[in-house]
């Protein structure tokens, strides 16, 4: 059996899983997906540090993607040791993370290429997803910026897709599209990009 549960403390929007399962003996056990909920403000702040090294001035929301979580973790846990808990669990749930980073659109020199370098700087710290960038309007920037997580999450609905949204048109140059990429279990950083 599964429900789904909101801590009072959280947007009303956001929630976790809890997943009930008998055993053979006839107990149950019992996980949750509240561990996800719990550090993501961390992750996102230790995700931020890495894109840092790549670019000056972007906004940026990280969401944690998992629906239960190894056992073993716990709010000592240092995010780049999360993925050496999971991998020692006898089930193997990873902390999965979705990046999407706005850029201005006067800063897309290579983004594919610096894409594929924040890609790189999340897997050497041991951390599982994708990572995207979207381009948009320098006009439309500050907007950006000062949206809150749950803004920035709803404004790209569809950011697990490589295509953008287009509800907002009026803030995406014409043509832009993301740049994606992602960080296997086996840390091995791919181009998610259409050929």
């Amino acid at each position: 059996d599964s429900i789904y549960a909101k801590p009072k403390e959280r947007d009303s929007e956001e929630g976790f899983s809890v997943r009930g399962t008998m055993k053979d003996d006839g107990t149950y056990s019992i996980k949750d997906g509240y561990y996800g909920m719990w550090i993501e403000d961390e992750y996102e702040a230790f995700v931020n540090t890495l894109i840092e090294q790549v670019y000056d001035d972007f906004t940026a929301f990280t969401a944690i993607e998992g629906k239960v979580f190894a056992e073993g973790l716990t709010k000592d846990t240092k995010i780049n040791e999360i993925y050496d808990v999971a991998k020692q669990a006898e089930e193997k749930p990873f902390v999965y993370s979705t990046t999407i980073i706005f850029i201005k659109e006067s800063d897309n020199q290579n983004v594919n290429e610096k894409t594929e370098e924040i890609a790189k700087l999340l897997a050497e710290n041991k951390l599982v997803g994708d990572v995207s960038i979207t381009e948009i309007y320098d006009n439309k920037y500050n907007e950006i910026k000062k949206m809150s997580r749950t803004e920035l999450r709803n404004f790209n609905k569809n950011y697990s897709t490589n295509e953008i949204v287009y509800d907002h048109e009026e803030y995406y140059p014409e043509g832009s599209k993301r740049t994606w990429w992602d960080i296997s279990t086996e840390l091995e950083v791919s181009d998610m990009n259409e050929e």
